[in-house]
């Protein structure tokens, strides 16, 4: 090797695509547009494409976060209702809102 010759080791850059795969389970619209986003940075790597990929990368990260913040919210919410169903009806003795048979 010659001397002075200076070897830079670059990073490769992360697409994010465990992550979209997971955000699937929280909301499907937007973690199969993060899944997709994050295909999009893989193959921009592949044709060297760097800053294209880095703003592919951003944008499947903003899915990815978008579908785990609004499936989050909803699985939020529908705890929510099942405690309040409970604590009501169940434990409560009100008359439950369902239809008995």
């Amino acid at each position: 090797m010659e001397k002075g010759k200076v070897i830079e080791l670059v990073e490769p850059q992360k697409d994010y695509f465990l992550f979209s795969i997971i955000s699937i389970f929280f909301c499907p619209v937007f973690g199969i547009l993060a899944v997709w986003k994050s295909g999009k940075t893989r193959d921009k790597l592949r044709k060297g494409n760097d800053w294209e990929a880095e703003l592919a990368a951003l944008d499947a990260l903003k899915w990815a976060m978008t579908a785990v913040a609004i499936g989050g919210a909803v699985y939020f919410i529908g705890v929510l209702l099942v405690i309040y169903w409970l604590v009501f009806y169940y434990f409560g003795g009100a008359e439950s809102p369902f239809i008995e048979f």
